[in-house]
Formats: C-alpha cells, structure tokens, sequence
C-alpha cells in the first residue's frame, strides 16, 4: 500500500476492494492521509478535539482527533449509509504515532489488533532492498 494505491498487486482485482480500506489502515498508524484534493470537506476543531470528514466516491470518511496533545484517533468509512470499516488508536503524544490500534471490518464480522513496540525510520534501512521495477 502506498498512499491510497495498491501498487505491486498481481493479480489487481484480488486486492482492489482493500484499497477502499486504505484511510483506515493509515489511520491505524496514526498517520491518517489527507482527503483526496477533489473531495468535499467538513471540518470541526474544539480545544481537544477535532473532527473531519471528506466524501469520495460513495464513501463517507470520518475522522475524531482527541486530546491535546493527541492521544485518541477514531475513524470510519461509511457506505450508503452503513459503517464498513472503522479504526480506533491510541497515539503517543510525544510522537504522534499510534501506539495500538484496531480496525473492525463490521459486515465481515472481521478485526485486526496490533501493538506497536518499535518504530523505524526508513531512514535506517538500507534502499538497496527495494526492488525496482
């Protein structure tokens, strides 16, 4: 996954409904992307807290910021209506970063559940194992 793109997929159609999922995973992270330059955005910032949401395509992507500094991100995709995905993570206030996370995939009855312990810049690793194509 880079940005919001599947890139390096064969065969594509295996992975091109993961991409929808893509803001989630970021935010995961605690890295949540920017919307997309065309999108329509809403925005809502309070002391310690901040909302935002975006429309692209049928979706709906919502975001929940708290804290201040941050410590708590929320988020979902909604679909006609109905929550497809949504991502809770705890962020280190001095990073930035999330610390643990979960995305719960509702009509998949599906959740995924990660503890970060380390982070790596890419600094650090070698460019030599990329492979370039």
């Amino acid at each position: 996954m880079v940005g919001d793109s599947a890139l390096w997929v064969v065969p594509e159609d295996d992975f091109s409904g993961l991409v929808a999922f893509a803001p989630l995973f970021w935010a995961a992270l605690g890295l949540p992307k920017p919307p997309p330059p065309d999108a329509p955005v809403y925005s809502l910032s309070r002391p310690n807290f901040r909302a935002w949401r975006y429309i692209v395509g049928g979706d709906t992507v919502n975001f929940v910021l708290r804290g201040n500094p941050a410590t708590h991100l929320s988020g979902e995709i909604r679909r006609q209506g109905r929550a497809i995905g949504v991502v809770e993570s705890e962020i280190d206030p001095a990073t930035g970063l999330a610390t643990e996370a979960r995305i719960d995939l509702p009509l998949d009855a599906s959740r995924f559940e990660f503890t970060i312990t380390n982070v790596e810049t890419l600094a650090s690793i070698d460019p030599e194992i990329w492979e370039n194509r």
